[in-house]
């Protein structure tokens, strides 16, 4: 049991970056977490890095967790501080919303989280995070959803 902070696939060593293309770029990125130890309440998940200018779909984005019981995040975000060591600033959970609680198994949209105004587009490179609350996830279980983006420069 403790507080953790778990980073996806999408956020591993030499994944390639998550960059746009050009202006109205779409992107969409599936991501998946194997929760290696209880993650106690408080606990950070890394879902996907967007870049600088991108603007969230959150109707085409979602999240799920393989647990038996509800879970409660809060979506928010980090901003990178280095490209290079890859630190990160402290999450703003209340940055996209405020708590859902959402069933076992079951896809819940980012339109869905009773949000406060969604930013229109990030000012930097940001980590899109759920700060758990309400609920532990058990060792074993999965986390994953996707994070879909335009880019407007």
């Amino acid at each position: 049991m403790a507080i953790l902070t778990v980073n996806s696939d999408l956020l591993t060593p030499g994944y390639p970056a998550l960059t746009a293309k050009a202006d109205g770029d779409i992107r969409c990125y599936v991501f998946t977490m194997p929760i290696p130890v209880q993650a106690d309440i408080g606990s950070t998940l890394r879902l996907c890095r967007v870049p600088q200018h991108a603007v969230l779909l959150p109707n085409l984005s979602w999240i799920q967790c393989t647990a038996l019981a509800l879970l409660t995040v809060s979506l928010g975000w980090e901003a990178y501080l280095d490209e290079t060591t890859k630190l990160m600033v402290p999450a703003n959970p209340t940055g996209l919303g405020t708590t859902l609680t959402i069933a076992a198994g079951t896809p819940v949209l980012f339109s869905s989280f009773p949000a406060a105004p969604l930013p229109r587009t990030f000012a930097g490179a940001a980590v899109l995070t759920a700060l758990t609350a309400g609920a532990n996830i058990t060792a074993g279980f999965t986390v994953a959803g996707a994070v879909s983006y335009a880019f407007y420069g």
